[in-house]
């Protein structure tokens, strides 16, 4: 993928990377992947679902009002 770490590089050599388009590209997929599986595992199992109750309980970004 070439050198894409901005370390020792310019912001404007960062940015004109050739590489740079197709780096970030595949960051989307990556992280649409993650979140994808994520997702798949806690619709398919009630245990992941109960767990992420768990985790919320008592916090607001949680819990609607």
């Amino acid at each position: 993928m070439g050198n894409l770490v901005p370390f020792g590089n310019s912001k404007e050599q960062f940015a004109s990377s050739p590489d740079l388009g197709k780096a970030l590209t595949n960051a989307i997929i990556d992280a649409f992947a993650a979140h994808s599986d994520l997702s798949r595992q806690a619709l398919d199992s009630e245990t992941v679902r109960d767990g992420l109750r768990k985790i919320c309980w008592g916090r607001r970004s949680c819990t609607r009002r």
